[in-house]
């Protein structure tokens, strides 16, 4: 192979080098731009989803607004599939919230399920507790208690803030589930038990778990009993 030829042959590989870079860094630059798209369109959808919300059901610009919020989540839809996924779990709790505003179950649940996904097991944990917030709101009572204890499931440590957290999960849900509300308070009432007494949040958490077992002792009725019978069991425990 003569010099020229050599030379020929550097500057072709030298041409490939350059362009795969040029492709890199369009592509990088190209999800960086999705991505700020993504969330300025998210923001957007969160106030008008906001709007939407305060609509009465009567209002015949309801379904307008209901119509334009679709196209604006078509829009985020498109940038996600660029994104191949990939995108704060914030986002995909916004647009799965929105999707369950509009009555779209299981576009809803597509993004909950991408949102949950997210490494960081807190986040997990509490992304899939508003699933299961969600769940409950649409009526989907069984599934929900489901997604519930799947979410305190996600924290198997032991450290303080994953008990407040479990016990967050817990005493949320028996707001909401007065079926089954002092079983959810008594694990609540588990997990704040075993934050240090010196810590002062120990307390602080208890102080919560007895408003929310006193209003749903008053409201809940069946499943609830009177309120004394629910603070007793969940909060104080049973008399020795």
């Amino acid at each position: 192979m003569s010099t020229n030829d050599v030379v020929t042959a550097l500057l072709a590989l030298g041409a490939i080098a350059v362009s795969v870079v040029a492709l890199v860094i369009n592509a990088i630059a190209g999800r960086r731009a999705a991505r700020s798209a993504l969330t300025d369109l998210a923001l957007k959808i969160g106030k008008e989803a906001s709007v939407y919300r305060d609509i009465p059901n009567e209002d015949e610009g309801k379904f307008a607004k209901c119509q334009e919020i679709e196209v604006l989540v078509r829009q985020a839809d498109y940038l996600v599939d660029q994104l191949h996924g990939r995108f704060p779990e914030a986002i995909g709790i916004t647009l799965a919230q929105t999707l369950g505003l509009l009555s779209d179950y299981s576009w809803a649940d597509q993004y909950w399920e991408m949102a949950s996904r997210t490494k960081d097991e807190f986040f997990r944990a509490e992304t899939v507790s508003y699933w299961g917030y969600d769940l409950w709101a649409r009526g989907e009572f069984k599934r929900s208690r489901k997604k519930i204890e799947e979410a305190a499931g996600v924290l198997t440590a032991g450290s303080t803030n994953a008990h407040i957290t479990r016990g967050e999960i817990y005493r949320t849900m028996g707001e909401r589930d007065t079926e089954l509300a002092p079983e959810w308070f008594a694990k609540a009432r588990s997990e704040y038990e075993a934050i240090p007494p010196d810590d002062g949040r120990h307390g602080r958490c208890l102080g919560w778990l007895a408003d929310s077992c006193h209003k749903a002792g008053l409201a809940a009725g069946a499943g609830g009993g009177p309120a004394s019978e629910v603070t007793s069991t969940a909060v104080e425990g049973p008399a020795v």
